[in-house]
């Protein structure tokens, strides 16, 4: 289910394929951890992620230097 909400607009067959093996990768190491603090699982899931991309983009460092204000979207619309 997390995985069809993540990807549904990606339009990029091999970006697609990309999340849904990172999510499900990051979904298995998770699994092992016995936490189930929900906040914990939540920051450790995100990082996981991060390092994913990390590890597959030659210009994460490019992109994450242009933006000053980590956690400032664009999006401002946030579901109540």
């Amino acid at each position: 289910m997390v995985i069809k909400v993540m990807t549904k607009k990606i339009r990029d067959p091999e970006v697609r394929d990309f999340i849904e093996e990172s999510v499900e990768d990051c979904f298995e190491l998770l699994e092992m951890d016995n936490k189930r603090n929900k906040c914990e699982y939540s920051k450790n899931l995100a990082l996981c992620l991060e390092e994913k991309g990390r590890r597959n983009c030659d210009d994460w460092e490019d992109q994450s230097d242009t933006k000053s204000n980590k956690g400032n979207s664009k999006n401002t619309k946030r579901p109540n």
